[in-house]
């Protein structure tokens, strides 16, 4: 009776997600907060580290009991709950701009996010239960990233328009996170109460992965390139800015990048299966690209920092795709706040060595080498277990 109900106002139900990814994205603070600290405050670039590193460990100490509160009580309640913590965050950074203030605000975004990492996911999943292919997660998830990425088109081109107004961007991007949180009260639960204990969900997610080739497979491959994309995303402006971009400029150029990135999410199921079937193919060619236009001008250092970008999003979410079919729905969230889990502490490696390894206070250098190893290591995991599946 319930799954009946559930199918019958998925429509309904996806585009209400729809809403609330769209206009909880619509965070004008995003291209600057990273820059925000010192600019506004006159804290150093350690102390910026310092915040960043923050939301990260709020997120991993936070990741897996979200996902057991996820898969036992509801999906609903746990993206509400991220929605409402991150409308929080920027609040009190509106009214307590010091590194404090700031930190505060970090921890409890970070603790929001874990809430929506794996429950997002999970839940537009179990929305379409009644089609349990790869296809038709896949184009529900691509379509609902590209609205998400058409929000981020709107709110940067507002940011370059306002400028480095921070009180205006971050009273802006507060509200329109919290519009979002009530309508999450909108959607319908995608599941009945889980009657298991937290100690049953968490060993059914142990074991899945355990005795699943498969699942492990595709646990491997997706976090290779979800590490270095999420490094990627919290480096991706200070790069810009290494390359010589000026600060005014740096919205514009996101949103067009969002935009662009609307497109091929739109697109991705159509041209899916050929990206996956020559995964080794197109990371030589995005590598060797990538290098070739690293050693021209200030633009296309740019679109090739692009260019490689957008190769680890799309990659990400076709294997977190294949990842989601083998997953059980009883501890679905569990297992996704893991592979999220697992995937920030290695991003968080990732940007200590970046720091360690930069070049006269430049990290271009070293992101340079975490991308080219990155996908050489996935090429050899890749490949590897290809010629298992074949013998």
């Amino acid at each position: 009776m319930l799954k009946n109900r559930i199918k019958t106002r998925f429509k309904n139900a996806y585009h209400t997600l729809i809403a609330i990814e769209f206009i909880g994205e619509f965070v004008l603070v995003y291209p600057l907060y990273s820059i925000m600290f010192s600019d506004r405050s006159g804290i150093s670039a350690a102390g910026v580290g310092f915040l960043l590193a923050a939301t990260q460990i709020a997120q991993i100490v936070s990741e897996i009991p979200t996902g057991v509160l996820a898969d036992k009580f509801s999906k609903k309640y746990s993206i509400i709950a991220g929605k409402g913590l991150k409308a929080a965050c920027f609040a009190i950074w509106l009214v307590s701009p010091s590194f404090t203030g700031y930190l505060i605000g970090f921890l409890v975004w970070g603790v929001g996010e874990a809430f929506t990492s794996g429950a997002t996911q999970a839940y537009l999943y179990e929305l379409s239960e009644g089609d349990k292919s790869t296809k038709r997660y896949l184009k529900s998830f691509s379509r609902l990233k590209a609205l998400t990425m058409v929000s981020y088109v709107f709110a940067y081109l507002t940011t370059f328009l306002i400028g480095p107004n921070y009180p205006v961007l971050l009273f802006f991007s507060s509200a329109a996170v919290f519009v979002a949180f009530a309508l999450g009260f909108t959607l319908p639960d995608s599941k009945p109460l889980h009657n298991s204990n937290s100690t049953l969900i968490i060993t059914d997610a142990v074991t899945r992965l355990k005795s699943s080739d498969i699942l492990r497979r595709r646990f491997i491959e997706g976090l290779v390139i979800l590490v270095t994309l999420t490094t990627l995303i919290e480096v991706i402006v200070i790069n810009y800015r290494d390359f010589g971009v000026s600060l005014k400029l740096m919205p514009l150029i996101i949103s067009v990048v969002a935009l662009l990135n609307a497109v091929l999410f739109w697109l991705l199921h159509y041209y899916e299966k050929l990206f996956s079937r020559f995964i080794v193919t197109l990371s030589v060619l995005t590598t060797a690209t990538y290098l070739l236009l690293f050693n021209q001008s200030l633009w296309f250092q740019v679109l090739g920092l692009f260019i490689v970008s957008r190769f680890f999003r799309v990659a990400a979410v076709i294997q977190e795709s294949d990842l989601q079919d083998e997953l059980h729905d009883n501890s679905r969230a569990t297992v996704l706040s893991f592979y999220s889990l697992v995937a920030k502490l290695f991003s968080a490696l990732q940007l200590l060595l970046l720091g360690i390894f930069a070049i006269n206070n430049n990290i271009t250098i070293p992101t340079v080498w975490m991308v080219v190893s990155t996908i050489i290591v996935f090429m050899c995991i890749h490949t590897i277990y290809k010629r298992q599946s074949k013998t």
